[in-house]
C-alpha cells in the first residue's frame, strides 16, 4: 500500500436545506438522513418537488493547501464560525444556478487566495429582504465545505 492523491477533485452540487423546492420529511432524524445522502452522492432528484427547481451551489473541492491557509486565517483573525463558514464558502463556490438573475461569481484574492467577492454574499443575504436566512444558507453550505475539507470526501462523493 502506497499514499495515492484523490482522484476525486471535481466540483459537487450542494442545495440548501431551507430551499422551498426540497419535499423533505417532517422528522428531523429523516431529514438529516436525506440531506446526507443527496450531499454524499450528488443525487437530489428524489428531494425536489415535481415541477420544482432549487437553487444549486456549485462547489470547487478545497484542497490541502487550502485547509492549511483558513486554519491559519482562522488563528491569526480569531474569526467566529459564522465568519469561518464564510470564508470556506467563498474559497468554494464557483457558480450558483437558479438564483434570480444573480449568474456570475466574481472572484477577489485575499491573502493569495482566490474567494469569491463580497457582491456574492450580499446577493445571498438579501434573499427574501432577510439577512439571517442567507446567512443560515451561508453557514449550513459554508460548515459542509468544512467538513468535506478536515474530515475528507465522503466514499460516495
Amino acid at each position: 500500500m502506497s499514499f495515492a492523491p484523490l482522484s476525486l477533485q471535481a466540483t459537487y452540487a450542494l442545495i440548501s436545506a431551507l430551499d422551498p423546492s426540497l419535499n423533505l420529511p417532517s422528522d428531523d432524524a429523516e431529514k438529516d438522513n436525506a440531506i446526507r445522502i443527496a450531499r454524499e452522492t450528488g443525487k437530489w432528484d428524489s428531494l425536489v418537488k415535481v415541477g420544482e427547481q432549487p437553487t444549486t451551489f456549485w462547489m470547487r473541492q478545497l484542497k490541502g493547501t487550502d485547509r492549511t491557509w483558513l486554519i491559519g486565517h482562522q488563528s491569526r483573525n480569531r474569526l467566529t464560525d459564522l465568519e469561518l463558514c464564510e470564508i470556506a464558502f467563498r474559497l468554494a463556490i464557483d457558480k450558483i444556478d437558479n438564483f434570480g438573475s444573480f449568474h456570475t461569481v466574481k472572484r477577489s484574492k485575499v491573502e493569495g487566495r482566490d474567494l469569491a467577492t463580497n457582491e456574492v454574499l450580499d446577493a445571498i443575504y438579501a434573499v427574501n429582504a432577510d439577512p439571517s436566512i442567507g446567512q443560515t444558507i451561508v453557514a449550513e453550505l459554508g460548515g459542509v465545505v468544512i467538513q468535506r475539507l478536515m474530515e475528507g470526501v465522503a466514499p460516495k462523493s
